[in-house]
């Protein structure tokens, strides 16, 4: 019985604690910046890429169906692989929209998080366009989370961990989880609803 309150004890601190990083990531992100949706997306791609993975991808909701995500920010933690990301953003209209990591939390709301063993795989739940810096950069671990804002999901936000890293914990989808709520939160907050200023940002993103 101990053993079994210490273990719930140890979850609801770690929960906690999770919370409050989330919430000081957020303050980071808000304060002094302008109520403009693209800038706080890329500010909290490149955060999530220099603090818990290597990389980011922030894809948002284009239409009145979570189906249709369209990426829109890239971050990375090298130059010369958000050179590459980036450039794969912009040349992207042909082929797959988004990464099956984020049409799978758009889908349900939530978030989720795995581990690929082989290389090969990464063509199951990668488009083209992200494939190849993933594989050589040895991507193995991935966190997907989806972003809420007037009731619905507007926005996933995807980080990976390449060659070398540990796997992500519990505590890092419950970080993501929570920050990306109060993201969600502020999106509604600078037009109303979330999604519409977002998607125009997404449109002047990708013709650049």
């Amino acid at each position: 019985m101990n053993t079994a309150n210490s273990a719930l004890d140890g979850r609801t601190i770690a929960a906690t604690h999770a919370e409050v990083q989330a919430m000081a990531t957020a303050s980071r992100l808000f304060e002094g910046q302008p109520r403009n949706t693209l800038v706080l997306l890329e500010n909290a791609a490149q955060m999530l890429a220099a603090t818990l993975g290597q990389a980011c991808l922030v894809s948002v909701v284009t239409g009145h169906s979570q189906h249709t995500l369209e990426p829109i920010v890239a971050a990375h933690t090298r130059s010369d692989a958000l050179r590459t990301l980036r450039a794969g953003l912009r040349r992207r209209s042909t082929l797959p929209k988004a990464d099956a990591f984020s049409r799978e939390v758009a889908r349900t709301g939530g978030s989720l998080r795995l581990h690929i063993e082989s290389p090969w795989m990464l063509g199951l739940w990668l488009p083209r366009y992200l494939q190849h810096e993933a594989r050589r950069r040895g991507a193995h671990e991935f966190l997907a989370s989806a972003i809420c804002g007037g009731g619905r999901v507007v926005a996933t936000l995807l980080v990976w961990r390449e060659r070398g890293s540990p796997p992500f914990a519990e505590g890092d989808e419950a970080y993501v989880g929570h920050l990306a709520r109060r993201l969600g939160v502020a999106l509604t907050q600078f037009d109303g609803s979330g999604a519409p200023a977002i998607q125009d940002g997404g449109r002047r993103r990708s013709r650049a």
